[in-house]
């Protein structure tokens, strides 16, 4: 029987939480969140995307814009990606736009808001944190957790050449 790659997979987990938690360090301000967390989440789309695919070489090249890669990453995960979740990133990939393309956004507090309560739906443990930079923190890191773990799994399965079942329609 071949040799598992979970401590392989548990060891990469960790050390992409450790990376998130030392670059997304804790701020007051949302444009630093924001900014860190999405780079963070669009990185685990790619790996995603890399791991789900059988000819991830492709993708080197291909210049997928953000919405592209979460578009494709939902396809290959199926049920996996929710409509809630992938609802969730692409408000953060909106926040972001606004932030990183506009010197003074108007709104921007109701848009983080709005950003952090879609976040208790999926993650109903963050409400118990006062809302603001924490709770946003929190989302983003839930977002990025979720979505390595989801990698991860995606190479163990990989290893024993297992693959989703169909989906329903």
């Amino acid at each position: 029987m071949e040799e598992s790659n979970e401590p392989i997979a548990n060891e990469q987990f960790q050390k992409d939480s450790e990376r998130f938690t030392r670059l997304v360090t804790f701020s007051p301000d949302p444009l630093v969140l924001i900014l860190k967390g999405h780079l963070l989440i669009e990185e685990q789309l790619n790996k995603f995307l890399v791991t789900g695919t059988s000819k991830p070489e492709t993708l080197i090249d291909a210049r997928l814009s953000f919405h592209q890669t979460l578009r494709i990453a939902q396809a290959i995960g199926g049920a996996l990606f929710s409509d809630e979740l992938v609802l969730l990133i692409e408000k953060l990939n909106a926040l972001r736009n606004r932030l990183a393309h506009m010197a003074e956004p108007q709104g921007i507090d109701d848009k983080l808001h709005e950003f952090e309560l879609s976040g208790l739906t999926l993650f109903p443990g963050l409400a118990k944190i006062p809302e603001g930079p924490v709770r946003l923190y929190g989302v983003l890191q839930d977002i990025f957790a979720f979505l390595a773990g989801l990698h991860q799994g995606f190479q163990i399965m990989r290893q024993y050449n297992v693959s989703l079942p169909p989906v329903k329609r």
